[in-house]
C-alpha cells in the first residue's frame, strides 16, 4: 500500500521509498501480540486486546504466531506484496486470495526458493524440500514449510479469513487512532532522509545496519549482507509496534527494511496533515471525486467526463488529495488511474471525531 513516497539515490545508486502501511501495521501488531515480553512498551495494549478477543480468533492468531515465528515469516509475504500497489485492506485481502500458489509460497518462503522450482516442485513436498534442503535447515523451519505445502489451499484460506477477522474486529480501531500520527511520523522521516542523505539514512533505521559500497550489511554477520549488485531498489516501511525490534528482507531486488518508529507525545496543537486532509476535501467537487474513486479507480479523463469539468480542475483537486494522501496514482500502461486510499480517510475522520471530546 503506497501511501507517500521519497526517493532518492545512495551511492550504491539505489532508490530509497519510504512508506507506511495499514497492512503492515496490524501484522507487526500481531507480532507484538505474540511475544509480549518482548514489547514492554505495549504490555497494557497487549493485554487488553487478548483479553477482549473471542477464543475462537485467540486460536487461529495462536497457531499462525507458531507456524510463522511470531508472524515473521507473513511480515515477509507482506513485503514483497507491498512492492506492488495494493491500496486499501480490501483489495489487499482479494490479493492475497487471488495470489498463484507458486507466488504465495514465494513469498512468505521470503523469496528464497527460486519460482522455477515452485512451480515444478510445490505438489511434491519431500522432493521440494530435499531440493532445498539447506534453506529449509537454516533460513525457514522445515516443520514449518512441510505444513504450508500439504495444506496449501486451507492454509491461506485460513489466514485471509484471520487477517479479515482480527482487521474489522480490532485493527480498522486501531489503525483509526493512529492513522494520522503515522502521517505525521512519515513526514518527519521524510525530512531525515532529505538531510542525512539516504546511506546514512539507511544506516539509522537499525544500530546493526551497515551500509559501504559493496552493499548493505546486517549485525556484521555474513548471512544477512545484502551485496550492491543485488539490491535494485530499497523500501523502508515505518511501523509503531515493530518497536524496538528490526526486520530486513531482500526478494526480486526489493530490499524492505521495516524500521520500528515512536509517536511523540500527544499535544493539543493540530497536526498540519488534518489541515491538508481538511482542504482535500473542503468542497462539493472533492466530495465527488472522493465519491467516484471510491466505487474504483478512475484516470482524470474519465473523472472530468463522469462530473463534467475540465480535466485540468480534476487535476488541481487530485494533486490537493494527493498532498493530503487521501489518493494514490497508479500507471497502469499509458493511463494514471487514482485510487482512493479507504484507510487514510477514515483515520483522519476519526482524529476529527474525537478532536473535541473531554480529556
Amino acid at each position: 500500500m503506497l501511501l507517500l513516497e521519497e526517493t532518492s539515490g545512495i551511492p550504491l545508486t539505489k532508490e530509497v521509498v519510504i512508506k507506511y502501511s495499514p497492512v503492515v501495521e496490524m501484522v507487526a501488531s500481531l507480532h507484538a501480540l505474540s511475544a509480549p515480553e518482548l514489547h514492554p512498551n505495549r504490555s497494557r495494549w497487549t493485554k487488553s486486546t487478548l483479553a477482549s478477543m473471542d477464543t475462537d480468533l485467540r486460536d487461529e492468531l495462536l497457531f499462525f504466531s507458531d507456524h510463522t515465528m511470531n508472524w515473521a515469516f507473513i511480515m515477509d509475504l507482506m513485503g514483497y506484496i507491498e512492492q506492488g500497489e495494493v491500496t486499501s485492506m480490501k483489495a489487499f485481502l482479494a490479493h492475497l486470495a487471488n495470489m498463484s500458489d507458486v507466488d504465495f509460497c514465494y513469498g512468505i518462503f521470503s523469496g528464497l526458493v527460486p519460482r522455477r522450482t515452485l512451480a515444478h516442485s510445490i505438489t511434491s513436498t519431500d522432493h521440494l524440500l530435499e531440493q532445498n534442503s539447506e534453506i529449509f535447515r537454516y533460513y525457514v523451519p522445515e516443520k514449518f514449510a512441510r505444513y504450508i505445502l500439504d495444506n496449501l489451499e486451507e492454509y491461506r484460506h485460513r489466514l485471509v479469513s484471520v487477517l479479515d477477522r482480527y482487521w474489522h474486529e480490532h485493527f480498522a480501531d486501531i489503525w483509526n487512532t493512529i492513522g494520522v500520527s503515522e502521517i505525521s511520523a512519515l513526514a518527519t522521516e521524510r525530512k531525515l532522509l532529505e538531510l542525512d542523505g539516504p546511506a546514512q539514512y539507511i544506516e539509522n533505521c537499525h544500530e546493526q545496519v551497515h551500509v559501504d559500497r559493496t552493499g548493505i550489511r546486517v549485525g556484521r554477520q555474513l548471512e544477512l549482507f545484502y551485496r550492491n549488485d543485488e539490491i535494485k531498489r530499497i523500501n523502508v516501511i515505518i511501523t509503531s509496534f515493530l518497536t524496538p525490534h528490526f526486520m530486513i528482507n531482500c526478494i526480486d531486488g526489493c530490499l524492505t527494511i521495516f524500521k520500528g518508529v515512536t509517536f511523540g507525545q500527544a499535544t493539543a496543537e493540530i497536526p498540519p496533515e488534518i489541515e491538508l486532509f481538511l482542504k482535500a476535501i473542503g468542497s462539493p467537487m472533492k466530495l465527488k471525486i472522493l465519491a467516484e474513486l471510491n466505487v474504483s479507480p478512475k484516470t482524470t479523463k474519465e473523472l472530468a467526463d463522469i462530473l463534467q469539468v475540465a480535466p485540468s480542475s480534476i487535476s488541481v483537486h487530485l494533486r490537493a488529495m494527493r498532498d493530503a494522501d487521501l489518493v494514490y496514482p497508479q500507471r497502469m500502461k499509458n493511463e494514471v488511474y487514482y485510487n482512493l486510499l479507504y484507510e487514510n480517510y477514515q483515520a483522519h475522520l476519526s482524529f476529527l471525531e474525537h478532536l473535541l471530546d473531554t480529556p
